[in-house]
């Protein structure tokens, strides 16, 4: 059988801020391995479920590797010497994948420390997959995804398969979507992508070993480009540029509102909720296996927490 995970961060969050991923992921009928990243402010219960729930902490994990890596920051930085840190850690970084190897806990640990969230979690993630064996794997947020069915049914063998948001709306016309890729590549690559739809970071199914290039190809670009360690979201930028502009050859694309629904920029009227099942308006023959973002709309967030409380 394959080994199947769903993997996401559940970091400063409680249980009851992820029950509705919790108790949906138990009705689903997936019994892999759910692995959320955690933090020292994370106070998740694990409960009883049909799949494996593993806590990871990084914290406690790497708590040595930060220590001495924000005192190495500091101190350089104080010599006016920051950039050499930077430096050393990003040439190790791309050795480790030249070579296929997994990278030290050190250098997981420095962007840990100082990158935003949305970005330093693809190293995690390849920190931590270089030591398992899935074969099958579900990149996903946490406190804003339910699943109605079981998440990796996705009739695929291979690849990463990407899904786009509401295809009405392109990458030019959403704000952030638009500084994402100008910030990270200028103003002649979000020229050639303004029109091209937009892709969710926050559900990305990996299928075979395809995982480790994507993976690969994602943390050469952070690093080769300079992608700024503090703007929340510019992962959503890497991802499109990788999609839509590099067109890399393992992506599979999906519409919205097939296997995973994604709803922030879906209106509350093309949104159908009938006997506890959501379904976009049009689509009502296909059931959506992964729901995503619904708490973008009051109305059903509140029916949802209840639903899945």
């Amino acid at each position: 059988m394959q080994k199947e995970a769903i993997i996401g961060c559940a970091f400063n969050y409680n249980t009851e801020a992820v029950l509705p991923f919790l108790n949906s992921l138990q009705k689903s009928g997936f019994t892999g391995d759910l692995v959320l990243f955690i933090n020292d402010r994370s106070r998740i219960e694990a409960g009883s479920y049909s799949y494996n729930l593993r806590l990871v902490n990084p914290d406690k994990e790497l708590e040595a590797e930060c220590k001495t890596i924000r005192f190495s920051k500091r101190i350089l930085d104080k010599l006016k010497a920051g950039n050499v840190l930077k430096s050393v850690v990003f040439r190790l970084v791309k050795s480790a994948l030249t070579k296929d190897k997994n990278f030290s806990p050190w250098l997981v640990a420095y962007f840990y420390s100082f990158y935003n969230l949305m970005t330093h979690r693809f190293f995690l993630y390849y920190y931590f997959l270089k030591k398992e064996g899935y074969q099958t794997i579900l990149f996903t947020d946490v406190t804003d995804v339910i699943f109605q069915r079981h998440p990796l049914s996705l009739h695929a063998n291979t690849g990463i398969h990407v899904f786009q948001e509401n295809d009405a709306f392109v990458i030019g016309n959403i704000i952030h979507n638009s500084r994402w890729i100008k910030e990270a590549f200028g103003e002649e690559v979000f020229r050639t992508m303004q029109n091209e739809p937009i892709y969710c970071a926050g559900t990305i199914i990996a299928k075979d070993e395809s995982v480790f290039a994507f993976l690969k190809d994602f943390i050469n670009i952070v690093l080769d480009y300079h992608i700024s360690p503090r703007i929340e979201g510019i992962d959503q930028g890497v991802f499109n540029y990788m999609v839509s502009y590099l067109k890399k050859p393992y992506f599979r694309s999906h519409p919205n509102g097939e296997h995973v629904f994604t709803m922030d920029l879906q209106p509350e009227a093309e949104i159908v909720y009938t006997e506890g099942k959501l379904f976009m308006k049009g689509k009502e023959e296909t059931m959506p296996s992964i729901v995503h973002q619904y708490n973008r709309h009051e109305n059903l967030d509140l029916r949802i927490r209840s639903q899945f409380a």
